[in-house]
């Protein structure tokens, strides 16, 4: 406290932390209460001078209050580029559910040709891509404006699958992360008679593995649950950054 203090500025001072504490058992919710708890802490840490031990018990909140921050943006943009590129997936889904129809038609006819089970594989694979695709990317089309502007004949489409993943090596690595990836999980390659709740889970599992969850590390993900937890020891208010209900992929309109 400084020289010139008055028993008015003390109180001030107790009413500052008192409602630092209050605040302090109350988990962010959202990316904005996490900026303006960090700002929070910023100002109160300028004008006082604290002890040694809340100083250290601010320097842990603010460790777990920067991982929450991370975790918050990266939900964010996921959000975003989910509504982003809404269409563009609905367009590709609707490309890739009419051939697959097409193929599939054909198959039941002449179940023993491998062209057409080859041709079915590689389209399970797209279809596979759209749905596991890692949102805080931004979407890469299946079908590239040159290709969408191609005769709709399943005839020339291995021919133009095959020059897409050449000409577009962006989409065909994460393409390639994914299929791996659910071979070496024994994932089913056919998505569609999977519910939305487990194609969520396989999209973690997915992510898990190809590397693509890992802009919260490993190091990381312990500090968020500490934080949380000890926070909500005192106060009863759970947050989970992961739960996000209002997801646009939980629409009917993702349903593969």
């Amino acid at each position: 406290m400084g020289k010139d203090s008055t028993p008015l500025d003390t109180l001030k001072t107790k009413t500052r932390i008192g409602k630092n504490k209050k605040q302090a058992n109350k988990v962010p919710r959202t990316l904005p209460q996490v900026k303006k708890r960090l700002r929070d802490i910023e100002r109160l840490r300028a004008k006082i001078t604290l002890s040694a031990q809340k100083n250290e018990e601010f320097e842990r909140e603010v460790k777990g209050l920067l991982v929450l921050q991370k975790k918050f943006e990266l939900v964010n943009k996921e959000k975003k580029n989910a509504k982003q590129y809404h269409a563009i997936k609905f367009f590709d889904k609707s490309r890739i559910m009419g051939y697959l129809r097409i193929i599939e038609n054909f198959l039941s006819s002449e179940p023993e040709s491998q062209e057409a089970l080859q041709l079915q594989k590689e389209l399970l694979v797209d279809l596979n891509y759209l749905t596991y695709f890692p949102n805080q990317f931004k979407y890469i089309s299946l079908y590239p404006k040159e290709l969408r502007e191609k005769t709709y004949k399943v005839s020339f489409l291995e021919k133009q699958l095959q020059e897409r993943n050449i000409e577009h090596k962006n989409l065909f690595e994460i393409r390639e992360k994914i299929r791996l990836a659910i071979e070496q999980l024994n994932i089913p390659i056919d998505p569609r008679p999977l519910s939305t709740e487990d194609k969520q889970k396989l999209k973690q599992k997915i992510h898990s593995s190809t590397g693509f969850s890992d802009n919260i590390t490993k190091d990381e993900s312990p500090v968020i649950n500490n934080y949380v937890d000890n926070i909500a020891s005192t106060s009863n208010d759970r947050v989970d950054p992961n739960n996000n209900p209002n997801s646009i992929e939980n629409d009917e309109f993702f349903e593969i």
